[in-house]
């Protein structure tokens, strides 16, 4: 089977076609990320396309201008289907793959209780929230199903949000934000 591919229509990269072969593609305008796109609309860290099995999906990484599918911002993970537009700055893709044609749209409900002016993803809460709890990116990532490099890109985007520059500082930020609750999160029994 042939791998699904990103198709540039539009934008700094108009005519490129990007297979994604691997688990995860980082889309920023960081020389660090996976797919560079040279656009001031884009953040240094954007979205992320991740592969499972058969399915794609795309997050916003809490980037300032958003990213859309189908001109719908996202506000929570989204499973990608054949033929569908996302857009990231000037850019406009067409997610390319044979084998989701025809299935449902799958979405995952943001969380609720952000602060006013800053919105989180549901991941990036889940990332704040076993932050908070003492685990590493590697048990992080090991909780959550993505490698490490996924875990540390949701950290930098979330330090950035939080105008933070480490761990602590982060707890203590989604904490005064009301974000985190160390009580609610704390492990259950034998956890």
């Amino acid at each position: 089977m042939t791998a699904p591919v990103l198709i540039f229509i539009h934008g700094p990269l108009a005519g490129k076609r990007i297979a994604i072969e691997r688990e995860e593609l980082t889309v920023g305008r960081a020389d660090s990320s996976d797919i560079v796109l040279d656009d001031k609309l884009v953040s240094r860290l954007h979205a992320i396309f991740m592969r499972r099995g058969e399915v794609v999906l795309v997050e916003d990484l809490g980037s300032n201008n958003g990213t859309y599918v189908q001109d719908e911002r996202l506000h929570a993970i989204r499973q990608l289907h054949d033929g569908q537009t996302v857009a990231i700055g000037t850019s406009r893709i067409m997610f390319e793959d044979a084998g989701t044609a025809g299935e449902e749209t799958t979405q995952i409900a943001q969380a609720s209780g952000l602060a006013a002016s800053t919105t989180f993803t549901q991941r990036q809460l889940q990332v704040l929230r076993l932050l908070a709890r003492g685990l590493s990116n590697k048990q992080i990532g090991e909780r959550l199903f993505v490698s490490e490099r996924t875990v540390k890109a949701y950290l930098s985007s979330v330090f950035e949000k939080l105008e933070v520059s480490n761990r602590s500082a982060a707890i203590t930020a989604a904490l005064r934000l009301g974000l985190i609750d160390l009580a609610a999160d704390a492990p259950s029994p034998g956890e």
